[in-house]
């Protein structure tokens, strides 16, 4: 039996604590979040058990919600929309009801609540443009007396950075590993069956399930799942298994920038790029078309890092930024890959 020290316990509800080790191990699950956990110890030199018990620590204390599949949705012949939601007339029943809602809605994989120009930010899953539209105009309807406003932003492209200021500064090897799904994508749409939809929408919930767990889950052999695991990873409809974390537990607040800008020359356009591949602390980066152009997810502790973020950001872009929205995630609802528009769909075809 491994012995863990007294110092290394961090006992769940109270104050999170990372230790050099636990910072390894993040380091690793961020590479790759279905890394065995014997890889991980002899990456970090701790034993298989000890490594075990830091991450279910990890996940008592709330900083390590989950484990993700992050996969190339317009492979599967999706496309992905940001829908910032302003209310009017609202209390906190109210609230709650709509948030409900929108929680459940079959083609919202993702839900904000948020403080600033807007109240929610919704990640829509679409067929088509003219879908997005259709969806917004029907909840709108059903709750006409408190939404005020809402604006649309076609994704053109999202990159998902690892969170390396939780465990140390960003190699080139984690950039590149960042930046590899726009860099690899090929165009075109990859056929799926209904048996890899269902493989995907159990591994979105718990990346890290086993090829056992998964088949048991599903009723089919190992060797099944293996196969189909391997081909869409092989194909780029599965990009990366990632650690849902929950910095908060760690005294960073949430944030996330909308910016509007004129067309970037490509000297601005490449200093940008570096400027945010070199931050540790920004998460997300995305390109959209319509309201707005740019969004950036960031996580500080401070409003002085904040502040110094966004004087370096308008610097950058000096003239070219037209307007910059800052909004605060208060908490986020919901979050997937595989929403239930997509299963349905499935059956249906």
């Amino acid at each position: 039996m491994t012995r863990i020290s007294d110092d290394d316990n961090n006992k769940a509800g109270g104050a999170v604590k990372l230790t050099v080790k636990d910072r390894r191990i993040l380091g690793s699950l961020f590479g790759n979040a279905r890394m065995p956990f014997s890889v991980i110890a002899r990456e970090v030199r701790l034993s298989k058990e000890a490594v075990n018990y830091r991450v279910r620590r990890l996940m008592s204390s709330g900083l390590l919600a989950g484990f993700n599949t992050v996969i190339d949705v317009r492979k599967l012949g999706w496309e992905m929309f940001f829908v910032y939601v302003r209310f009017r007339n609202i209390d906190a029943e109210r609230e709650g009801r709509i948030l409900s809602f929108l929680e459940s809605h079959p083609n919202v994989a993702q839900l904000f609540r948020c403080m600033g120009n807007y109240d929610a930010i919704l990640k829509v899953f679409a067929r088509h443009h003219a879908d997005v539209d259709v969806i917004m105009k029907e909840i709108e309807a059903k709750f006409k007396e408190n939404f005020d406003q809402y604006d649309i932003d076609y994704i053109v492209e999202e990159t998902a950075f690892p969170f390396s200021f939780l465990y140390g500064t960003a190699s080139k090897a984690e950039v590149h590993a960042a930046t590899q799904a726009k860099q690899d994508r090929k165009d075109g749409r990859v056929a799926v069956s209904k048996a890899e939809l269902q493989i995907l929408n159990v591994l979105a919930k718990n990346a890290r399930l086993s090829l056992s767990e998964v088949a048991e889950q599903l009723g089919v052999q190992r060797d099944t799942v293996k196969y189909h695991l391997k081909k869409m990873e092989r194909e780029g409809v599965i990009l990366k298994y990632r650690p849902d974390t929950l910095p908060k537990k760690l005294g960073y607040n949430w944030y996330f920038l909308i910016l509007k800008t004129e067309k970037l020359d490509s000297l601005t356009d490449m200093k940008l790029k570096s400027f945010v591949l070199s931050h540790p602390n920004v998460t997300y980066l995305y390109r959209t078309v319509r309201s707005s152009d740019i969004q950036i997810e960031l996580r500080a502790k401070t409003t002085e890092k904040l502040n110094g973020f966004l004087m370096e950001l308008r610097g950058i872009l000096k003239a070219v930024l037209k307007r910059v929205e800052l909004l605060t995630i208060l908490h986020e609802h919901k979050y997937t890959y595989v929403p239930e528009c997509m299963l349905a769909t499935a059956e249906e075809e």
